[in-house]
């Protein structure tokens, strides 16, 4: 009769175990699940900012050729200038010039943010991936040990 009595205790107290232990997967599920939208988001804005990437960088390869091309046509007016002593459209390429690298050095500062934004991103996801890594392992721990529990 005690003998009864203690795998009835026992019995009851697996039975508790086993219902923390549904409740730990229920709540370790919530939180991948939780972990999971963040990092479905965190891809999203990465993906954005590395459009954003492209196309600065794509509009820096479009400045640098205007540079070029105005440096040309600076060189071939500064030597037609020259000839004919007249400094005042020199001035105005000049200062055409400076704007122009001006712009160039400004697209190439937001190129730069844009990419310590990504690298962060990036980190942040890694960081998510990590512990997404480790939600899983504990929850497939405590799945092994409801699947021990129930056997």
């Amino acid at each position: 009769n005690t003998e009864l009595a203690t795998r009835q205790a026992s019995f009851e107290t697996l039975i508790e175990k086993e219902g923390a232990l549904r409740n730990e997967v229920g709540r370790l599920q919530s939180a991948l699940d939780q972990v999971t939208k963040e990092n479905e988001a965190l891809s999203s804005e990465s993906v954005s900012f590395k459009d954003a990437i492209e196309k600065n960088h794509r509009e820096k390869e479009d400045l640098d050729a205007k540079v070029k091309m105005l440096s040309e046509e600076k060189s071939t007016l500064l030597k037609s200038l020259e000839a004919s002593s007249v400094r005042n459209s020199d001035d105005k390429l000049r200062d055409e010039l400076e704007h122009l690298q001006s712009s160039l050095h400004d697209a190439i500062k937001e190129q730069e943010a844009n990419a310590a934004r990504v690298l962060t991103y990036e980190e942040s996801t890694t960081k998510k991936d990590e512990e997404i890594e480790t939600l899983t392992t504990k929850l497939d721990k405590a799945n092994d040990v409801n699947s021990e529990l129930t056997d």
